[in-house]
C-alpha cells in the first residue's frame, strides 16, 4: 500500500499524466489536422488544460476547497507558466519538432510545476 506521505505525489503524476495526453493530443490535432500555427496552438491547449488542471488538482489531488485567496494564488501561478511554457516552446521551436519541443518542455516544467503547487498555491 502506499503510505499517507507518497500518494499526493502520486496523485499528481496521475493526473498530470491525463492532462499531458490531453496537451499532446490536441496539440497535435490543432497542427497537424487543422493547420493551426503551433504557437498558438500550444498556447490554447494549455489555456485549456489549465482549467482543468486547476480542478482536479484542488479537490483531488491536494483535497482542498474552493477559495478566493486560492482562485487568485493559481491566476498568478496560470498567468507565470502560461508566459513561461510558451516562451520556452517558442525558442525549442527553431531547434525541435513542435512535438518534441511540448515533450521537453513538459519534462523540464514539471517538478517546478508541483512544487509550486504544493507551496504556494494550495498551502
Amino acid at each position: 500500500m502506499i503510505s499517507d506521505y507518497l500518494k499526493e505525489p502520486f496523485r499528481y503524476i496521475f493526473i498530470s499524466i491525463m492532462l499531458y495526453i490531453y496537451v499532446f493530443l490536441g496539440l497535435w490535432i490543432l497542427v497537424e489536422a487543422i493547420q493551426l500555427h503551433s504557437l498558438l496552438a500550444y498556447i490554447c491547449i494549455y489555456a485549456s488544460v489549465y482549467i482543468i488542471d486547476y480542478v482536479t488538482t484542488l479537490k483531488w489531488v491536494f483535497r482542498a476547497n474552493h477559495k478566493n485567496l486560492i482562485a487568485i494564488k493559481y491566476l498568478v501561478y496560470l498567468i507565470f507558466f502560461l508566459v513561461v511554457n510558451s516562451l520556452m516552446y517558442k525558442v525549442l521551436l527553431d531547434y525541435l519538432y513542435f512535438m518534441n519541443a511540448a515533450i521537453v518542455v513538459a519534462v523540464i516544467l514539471f517538478p517546478l510545476r508541483y512544487i509550486s503547487s504544493k507551496f504556494f498555491v494550495y498551502k
